[in-house]
């Protein structure tokens, strides 16, 4: 029975007695109380709380990590020592510069005499260079870089690099001579432990860096 329904037949019966009782002549009415209580909600019709969702956590931000450089240092290329053979160089350096993209090999420089051999392996501006004689085998002891075009960053020896001022490199190094004739290079050339930083023609800019150069002029 609905709440209403329920509390419909209680007036009814308190009319009842009401009617009843006042044919009693003098005797005053009783006094007649009536408690209505609404029924219980079954436990299907009952509500669960409403749950409120915890907003998702923000995704961490991606990071990339930097290129590891390639080391270009006094006698050494990726860290290994030279001379070594062109396989050797191959090795050390294809977990960061890859496949070179050029090889070469060919005659070696007219000034030592017929049957020079020489490798060259190229990475963009960064080329590894050997020599051999007669019957020999031909082994890699000299690098240049000629450019940034690199397909990872290289490091360099005294914190030197390519596109550096003249004032930068003189700076850097400790015990350098420098050769102004401009025979081998368009500008002055700084020489130090082996390796030759050539200028540009204003004597302003480092252009190439040189270990160990082969000169064939």
């Amino acid at each position: 029975m609905s709440t209403r329904g329920y509390a419909a037949a209680a007036v009814a019966a308190l009319s009842v007695c009401l009617t009843g009782c006042a044919g009693g002549g003098s005797q005053s009415p009783a006094t007649v109380t009536v408690t209505a209580t609404a029924p219980r909600a079954s436990a299907a019709g009952a509500t669960s709380p409403a749950t409120t969702a915890k907003p998702p956590s923000p995704a961490a931000p991606s990071t990339t990590a930097a290129p590891k450089p390639f080391a270009l240092g006094v006698g050494s290329f990726g860290g290994l020592k030279l001379p070594a053979t062109p396989e050797a160089v191959l090795a050390a350096a294809k977990p960061l510069l890859g496949n070179p993209t050029k090889h070469t090999t060919g005659p070696g420089c007219e000034l030592g005499g017929p049957g020079w051999t020489s490798v060259a392996l190229q990475w963009g501006d960064v080329l590894a260079y050997g020599e051999a004689g007669p019957g020999q085998k031909v082994k890699i002891d000299s690098w240049i870089v000629r450019g940034k075009a690199t397909p990872s960053p290289v490091t360099l020896p005294y914190g030197t690099s390519m596109g550096m001022s003249r004032t930068a490199l003189a700076k850097a190094l400790t015990n350098e001579d420098v050769d102004t004739e401009h025979m081998f290079a368009a500008g002055d050339i700084y020489m130090q432990d082996s390796i030759w930083w050539s200028l540009d023609k204003a004597n302003t800019t480092v252009v190439q860096i040189t270990y160990n150069p082969h000169l064939c002029e």
